[in-house]
């Protein structure tokens, strides 16, 4: 409304300038004030044309070569403007109208050197550029948004401006423009590490997925480290010339689970949360890798479950799951793991990722370390601000013999990550 009358406002000047003008040169005749009213009357009638100009029929088109991206990447963004008549115009500014889902900036690893101070990647990103149209019907320029952070995020308008050399008529529209940019976490080299399993002929390296103590075999394959002796088929070492060990039917059913807490807490470090939905994104992705099928499981407000069976492409539920996670619920991560425990028996080898430890939450993994194989814990968080009861209860778990993987800052930072369940 406000606008509405100073432009008013402006026109009404600009017809009283124009009625002086004529009425200065009617009573003064004269070389030199009927220089002024023609020299003055070509720039009264384009501003009075300007003040009626149908901004708002522009055609705004936004072109987004790739609007899937890994987090920590660079969005290149071509905004495309088209109008129907060659009227003039002196200049244009063009405004993006950034969601605030892009107020946060991801820079991959480094952020991790604000892991303690989470505030210091906030910012104001804003994008505002300047054309000159002049007489041309189709304006086209590119830019860049760098440094995406994980979610799904809608770009919905364009705002123009535009007006006469002297700032007398100022024009201003908004144009609905809907493009969705989806961003993935990003994924995190890593270098898993399996714990050290020593039998009768020494200490050999044995992936925690694959052991197995069942007897009953369903067929034979070649010899892995790791392998027991009382595994050989000897007939079939004999008549291939090479040892082959049996393979049994628990080694193909072996059930991992990748446990997320997603619960949400007063004091919750934002960075620690967006490091565990990496981790925990790259923990499944090795494992694909290497042929491993693991389930995941998000515990927060509610609990998300999610078969392996689906795979790891982009358009897998738990990719999907991924990009829009976010921290829910007020109840306790150890309450809600301890119901999901119960419920689920199938799991034999559990890796759990937290960014808070409690006695309450040790309490449960011990319980629910009974009629498992392996538990494992990776606990996300900033040295600085690790406190002294949560260095006392790894000491205390590492005691009761579950396994605990600590990754500070320093850790996220390197390249690949280490992650070692020995």
């Amino acid at each position: 409304m406000k606008g509405k009358i100073k432009a008013t406002w402006n026109i009404l000047w600009l017809v009283l300038l124009m009625v002086i003008l004529f009425s200065y040169a009617m009573f003064q005749g004269g070389f030199v004030s009927w220089f002024l009213f023609y020299s003055f009357l070509p720039l009264f009638l384009y501003q009075l044309l300007l003040s009626f100009y149908p901004f708002k029929k522009w055609e705004i088109t936004r072109e987004i070569p790739r609007s899937v991206v890994q987090a920590g990447d660079e969005i290149y963004v071509t905004i495309h403007m088209k109008r129907n008549s060659v009227f003039p115009l002196f200049y244009c500014s063009i405004k993006e109208q950034l969601p605030d889902s892009l107020m946060i900036r991801d820079v991959k690893k480094e952020k991790y050197r604000s892991f303690s101070n989470p505030e210091r990647l906030q910012g104001n990103r804003t994008l505002n550029r300047i054309v000159f149209p002049l007489f041309r019907k189709k304006i086209s320029f590119t830019y860049a948004i760098q440094q995406v952070p994980r979610g799904e995020h809608q770009l919905q308008a364009v705002t123009l401006r535009t007006g006469d050399i002297f700032g007398l008529i100022k024009k201003q529209v908004t144009i609905p423009v809907e493009n969705k940019l989806v961003v993935f976490p990003y994924i995190h080299d890593l270098k898993i590490k399996d714990r050290i399993t020593s039998y009768d002929q020494g200490a050999v390296a044995s992936t925690v997925v694959n052991q197995s103590n069942t007897n009953i075999a369903t067929g034979v394959r070649e010899y892995a480290p790791g392998d027991r002796v009382s595994w050989i088929d000897w007939k079939q070492t004999a008549r291939k010339q090479e040892v082959m060990t049996k393979e049994f039917e628990q080694e193909k059913s072996t059930e991992m689970l990748v446990v997320l807490d997603t619960c949400n807490r007063t004091q919750l470090n934002r960075l620690a949360y967006e490091a565990s939905i990496e981790i925990s994104s790259s923990i499944l992705m090795e494992f694909q890798k290497k042929d491993h099928q693991a389930n995941f499981l998000s515990i927060g407000k509610e609990s998300h479950f999610f078969s392996s069976q689906y795979g790891r492409s982009n358009h897998s539920p738990v990719n999907r799951y991924f990009i829009h996670a976010q921290p829910s619920g007020t109840q306790p991560f150890s309450i809600r793991l301890k119901e999901e425990l119960k419920r689920n028996k199938k799991s034999e080898i559990i890796f759990i990722i937290v960014t808070h430890l409690d006695d309450f939450l040790m309490q449960v993994l011990l319980e629910g370390k009974l009629g498992r194989k392996y538990l494992a814990v990776i606990f996300i968080q900033a040295e600085s601000l690790i406190t002294e009861e949560e260095h006392r209860i790894i000491q205390q778990m590492k005691l009761a013999n579950i396994h605990v993987q600590l990754l500070s800052d320093q850790h996220l930072l390197e390249s690949p990550i280490e992650v070692n369940f020995r």
